[in-house]
């Protein structure tokens, strides 16, 4: 599964609070994506281009992902979102927050990182978006993400089933 698609299967629950979530009306074109490269001087990666093409950008309530282009505005736009030396990760961008205050980045090898903006902690969350959404923020390890409440939440509504 990608992370398109479970995303698509978490909207679909009702599960996410609608004041809280912010969906696109559209995808980013091939052009904003490509300016947005341009920018940020690397390529973006594959998962995290299919992301962009359904959605330019998100917001889940539990997660920001940002957008390209002046389209993004409502969500964030990636290039201007940068933290400076991406606190030591080598290609390291950011790619999306959340509310806590976490910052979410990825490396040009595809791996998910999380900083705590408030500790400066920086730790390897998962390998690609599609694990980070799958296993991580909607999956079998949501516990670790969102905690206990929000495991319960998704088993609820029958994302995440009980082993």
């Amino acid at each position: 599964m990608s992370a398109v698609t479970k995303i698509q299967e978490v909207l679909a629950t009702g599960l996410l609070i609608p004041q809280l979530t912010i969906i696109p009306s559209r995808g980013a074109l091939d052009e904003e994506i490509r300016q947005e490269e341009v920018l940020l001087r690397r390529r973006l990666c594959f998962d995290h281009v299919a992301i962009l093409r359904c959605w330019n950008g998100i917001a889940l309530d539990v997660v920001r992902l940002f957008g390209c282009g002046e389209n993004a505005s409502n969500v964030g736009r990636i290039s201007s979102s940068q933290i400076k030396n991406c606190v030591g990760i080598e290609g390291a961008i950011t790619i999306g927050s959340d509310a806590a205050g976490f910052v979410y980045l990825q490396t040009c090898d595809g791996h998910v990182w999380v900083l705590d903006s408030d500790g400066g902690k920086v730790e390897q969350l998962a390998d690609n978006l599609d694990d980070f959404f799958e296993r991580l923020v909607f999956g079998q390890d949501a516990i670790s993400f969102g905690g206990p409440e929000w495991m319960k939440e998704l088993r609820d509504a029958g994302v995440v089933r009980s082993t």
